[in-house]
């Protein structure tokens, strides 16, 4: 392994990626699952392509770029089955996907006739694509000894055009989240901190993808993985702490009983005072000026779960602005502090933010906040 090998143009004179949006629609999704095509959807990109959203075996992957395909979406290889929507099944490759299609009634047939030709269809473009060779393409996982499948697909990649591969591995102390090395001419091998459960992959950690991403974008035009310039973000809220509790149903208050640096000045504790059974807003804050109508917005604050939580969700919310993305609380991470977030469109006619906690828990449910902030953008800053 070397950190010197060939793979890109010079730096001089590249356009770097003006915000995350752009840098997330220069990646495109190998496998294994949708965490990625997920990451670009919560950022903006909504390009379809072939494995975006898809699950896939990496050898038969390499097999199906060895045949150009031919073989992929015949008749009678392709399924359909509804859970809360309806997710698509290719035998002969063993692609599962989703169809985001959430129409019970939707006929299971016409929706056959419809994946077939266009997994078909992208199957195409997915070869035409890489003949243009302007993409970086990902590869997550796949664990311990999967470095000769990873040379095998990229040679397979590069049979059609001048494809760069990047696989993605779980951080180790040999290799601190964000680092990204040449492992040979056309494939980079990048650590990230982790990767969501493949039960949750909608809970992907965008800012350990955004790292990593930076990193191998750096790393191939700039020669330096650590040469992708810092963005400098400065929250909209003038305080570390919101201005509005629903008093009916739960208390929040100064707390100087959670552990904290020295910078930290203020901690609140909210407690419910009643059962509450459904997602509910209990307290937040209003930027009535400073934002402006129509832009994205992420509002984050970080959360401090006690030993012995109750509560069975935590979150943000922008009140009466449907979400494009949440990160929320994980229940089982307590006594120490977490961020959550949430992106939202404001109303192309109202530029007033309004972030909001929301629980659900039984009376006494006990939640710390602190470091409220509001950035423009879908994304957390990095």
């Amino acid at each position: 392994m070397t950190d010197q090998l060939a793979g890109g143009p010079a730096g001089a004179g590249v356009e770097i990626p003006h915000d995350d949006q752009s840098l997330l629609a220069l990646f495109e999704n190998l496998g294994d699952n949708c965490e990625l095509g997920l990451l670009q959807r919560y950022g903006g990109v909504e390009r379809p392509s072939l494995l975006r959203f898809n699950y896939t075996d990496i050898g038969m992957l390499t097999h199906g770029l060895a045949n150009q395909f031919a073989d992929l979406a015949l008749p009678g290889q392709v399924s359909v089955n509804w859970t809360d929507e309806w997710m698509v099944k290719e035998t002969k490759y063993g692609f599962s996907y989703h169809t985001f299609n959430q129409d019970p009634n939707y006929d299971r047939d016409r929706l056959v006739k419809e994946q077939e030709r266009w997994l078909r269809f992208m199957a195409r473009k997915f070869l035409e694509d890489l003949a243009i060779g302007e993409r970086i393409y990902v590869r997550k996982g796949d664990g311990e000894g999967a470095e000769p499948a990873i040379r095998a697909l990229s040679r397979a990649l590069r049979a059609h055009g001048p494809a760069t591969l990047l696989w993605l591995t779980v951080a180790d102390r040999a290799h601190p989240p964000g680092t990204v090395v040449w492992l040979d001419d056309g494939i980079m091998q990048g650590w990230i901190a982790e990767f969501a459960p493949y039960s949750r992959a909608f809970d992907v950690e965008t800012s350990n993808w955004l790292k990593v991403l930076r990193a191998a974008w750096a790393l191939i035009n700039l020669k330096d993985a650590g040469a992708f310039p810092r963005r400098s973000s400065t929250s909209l809220l003038d305080t570390d702490f919101g201005g509005w509790s629903g008093a009916a149903i739960a208390t929040a208050s100064f707390d100087w009983t959670v552990p904290r640096s020295p910078a930290e000045a203020r901690v609140m504790k909210h407690v419910l005072l009643q059962d509450v059974g459904t997602p509910t807003e209990i307290y937040g804050c209003l930027l009535a000026d400073r934002a402006t109508a129509g832009k994205p917005y992420v509002a984050m604050v970080d959360v401090w779960l006690p030993e012995g939580f109750t509560g069975d969700h935590v979150c943000l919310v922008f009140i009466s602005r449907p979400s494009v993305a949440i990160r929320r609380a994980v229940r089982t991470r307590t006594n120490f502090w977490q961020p959550i977030w949430v992106s939202a469109y404001l109303s192309e006619t109202d530029s007033r933010v309004f972030p909001s906690l929301e629980l659900v828990g039984p009376a006494g449910t006990v939640v710390y906040t602190k470091n409220w902030r509001l950035f423009e953008g879908l994304l957390p800053p990095v």
